[in-house]
């Protein structure tokens, strides 16, 4: 509707020389596609005083404004479609997948006809957001059972510890027992970590530093080879490329297991993208070295 169109440039531009401008119209022409936008409404969506250069929306102007951007979005996806079909997927993944694990991955689906939402939050949060329908597909690291979700193991892995560069040689396996739990920091991954954790250091000799958080391990480790922690293979692996040190541990803590979730009902209209995404997903499963079950 070239009413409307005209309407949002004059609302965005202030001026009708300015809109006339942007739409690459004459003024008079402007004036005339406002006025009969006006006429078929009934309504006054300009403010003409006289002897004011910049133009003001009536109420009704004001009302209209945010149903002509809605309806200016609607038309550009319309017109999208007809060029190129393309889908939107929602992805929801717990901060260390989102940070360590999948960046590679997620900018491998560019390729495809796939706009791509990512959301970073708690597995609590993203199942409950998969429940609603508000996340496509999600990946987490405890499962909480659900009757509307479909959840499944994605990956397993070891875990390794992490310290800053020194002369010890990175393939050589520590001894847990040998590390002071003072100078850790704690992240809980699991409750089988937990577990594991206090078998070897006792509740009261638990980590100063605890965050849930990997995004700022470096700040935490850098500059002081005392400060160690203990993260999944994929956290290990991002900072290794960082400079800092791997260990094996021994005894071995349980590895980290993460989950993918889908809704047992997808909205059809994601069917496309869910389908390009996971056969994505498997050819680039095949490229890792995690064990999957």
């Amino acid at each position: 509707m070239k009413g409307l169109d005209v309407f949002l440039a004059i609302a965005m531009s202030k001026t009708l020389s300015d809109a006339a401008s942007v739409l690459g119209l004459s003024p008079s022409a402007v004036s005339y596609n406002l006025k009969c936008l006006e006429n078929s409404l009934g309504l006054d969506l300009v403010d003409r005083k006289k002897g004011f250069k910049n133009i003001h929306l009536t109420p009704a102007g004001i009302t209209l404004l945010p149903l002509a951007i809605r309806y200016d979005e609607v038309i550009r996806e319309i017109s999208n479609i007809r060029k190129t079909p393309r889908y939107q997927l929602s992805i929801g993944c717990v901060e260390s997948i989102n940070h360590c694990l999948f960046p590679t991955f997620l900018h491998s689906l560019g390729k495809y006809n796939i706009d791509i939402k990512v959301d970073t939050n708690t597995s609590l949060e993203l199942h409950r957001l998969t429940e609603n329908r508000e996340v496509d597909v999600a990946f987490v690291v405890n499962q909480i059972p659900s009757t509307k979700l479909n959840i499944s193991s994605f990956l397993r892995e070891d875990m390794k510890l992490i310290r800053s560069a020194t002369n010890d040689k990175t393939d050589a396996i520590v001894k847990a027992q040998t590390l002071d739990p003072k100078f850790e920091i704690y992240i809980n991954w699991s409750l089988a970590f937990q577990i594991w954790h206090d078998h070897i250091w006792s509740e009261n000799r638990r980590a100063r530093f605890q965050t849930n958080s990997v995004v700022h391990i470096d700040s935490f480790l850098l500059g002081d080879e005392k400060y160690w922690i203990i993260a999944p293979d994929s956290v290990a692996n991002f900072y290794r490329s960082k400079g800092f040190n791997i260990h094996s541990i021994t005894p071995a803590p349980p590895q980290r297991i993460c989950y993918k979730i889908t809704h047992h009902s997808p909205k059809h209209s994601i069917s496309p993208a869910l389908k390009i995404f996971n056969a994505a997903l498997e050819n680039w499963k095949k490229d890792k070295i995690f064990s999957m079950q």
